[in-house]
């Protein structure tokens, strides 16, 4: 949701995974050597960094990650569109907060390289990676770099191509 993302870090959000997971992990019903993790779009980012610092999660499953935060830029650029749920996150009001925000989120977000650090990451989880075809968003050539840098790699990875398939689960006629 780009609207929550308005005020909220890259960051932020790895803290917010880790404090989830420990409440998790204390739930007298949760099997702690049983974990999987679900990431959407950017939320990807986050089962990434979050997987390779807790070794009780065996499973990643990620939808539309961004292999690049660079490439990503350089796809909106080159498509962008006003029309887009992204752009009410780049007109909002201009203040000190929002200028701070915009720079520091930009700076996390086109460092992100999660399908290089991928193949780098401790080999306790697998990982299924769904994209679709039609994603306005993080478009599906992503998942083609996700492919490039993790050939080599021992990690468990399955890849799903959706046809016809935007950005969300919602636009998924599947």
């Amino acid at each position: 949701c780009w609207v929550c993302l308005a005020r909220n870090l890259i960051s932020d959000f790895d803290l917010n995974f880790d404090c989830t997971l420990k409440y998790v992990l204390n739930l007298p019903f949760i099997e702690p050597n049983k974990i999987g993790v679900f990431g959407h779009s950017l939320g990807c980012h986050t089962a990434i960094i979050g997987a390779a610092k807790n070794p009780s999660i065996k499973t990643i499953i990620l939808w539309a990650p961004v292999a690049n935060g660079c490439l990503w830029g350089y796809d909106f650029l080159e498509n962008f569109n006003p029309n887009n749920n992204i752009y009410s996150m780049l007109t909002l009001p201009i203040d000190a907060e929002t200028i701070y925000f915009r720079h520091t989120f930009s700076a996390e977000f086109f460092s992100i390289e999660d399908a290089a650090i991928l193949k780098r990451l401790p080999l306790h989880f697998s990982v299924y990676h769904i994209h679709g075809t039609e994603d306005y968003v993080t478009p599906f050539h992503h998942q083609s770099i996700f492919r490039y840098e993790n050939s080599n790699s021992p990690r468990k990875i399955k890849y799903s191509s959706l046809k016809n398939t935007q950005h969300t689960l919602s636009e998924c006629p599947q």
